[in-house]
């Protein structure tokens, strides 16, 4: 039973949020992007050599560029994030609420998509 489980929340957290459009070089947003990204969700490949162990280096410099790797990741996935997927929030919004000027009289109810964007709002 914790084997389906399991299985079923992977199928959920790799669903994609965004499209891949055909100019797009990189896979689309998914939900295991912000729990663990670049998260490898297959097991290894038995026909695959096994890889020689090497050490973890831990001085400055690799600390350092691994920490400079993490702060692009965090850049690019921010802009993703915000040209991407809450565009095409933006753009379902606009089909589903025919309004002027996107303008609601009422205030949203319960299960209504929202947008939500603060341009000060810092990232991460």
């Amino acid at each position: 039973m914790w084997s389906i489980a399991k299985e079923a929340e992977a199928i959920v957290n790799t669903r994609p949020l965004t499209y891949i459009s055909d100019d797009s070089d990189h896979i689309p947003l998914r939900p295991i992007d912000f729990l663990r990204p670049s998260a490898l969700l297959s097991g290894p490949n038995p026909d695959d050599p096994p890889d020689e162990w090497q050490p973890i280096e831990n001085t400055r410099e690799a600390l350092l560029v691994a920490w400079h790797k993490t702060s692009e990741a965090l850049n690019t996935f921010w802009k993703r994030w915000t040209h991407e997927y809450l565009t095409s929030l933006r753009e379902q919004y606009k089909r589903t609420h025919k309004t002027p000027r996107s303008h609601e009289e009422e205030p949203p109810k319960l299960n209504d998509i929202v947008m939500i964007h603060d341009s000060t709002l810092n990232k991460g």
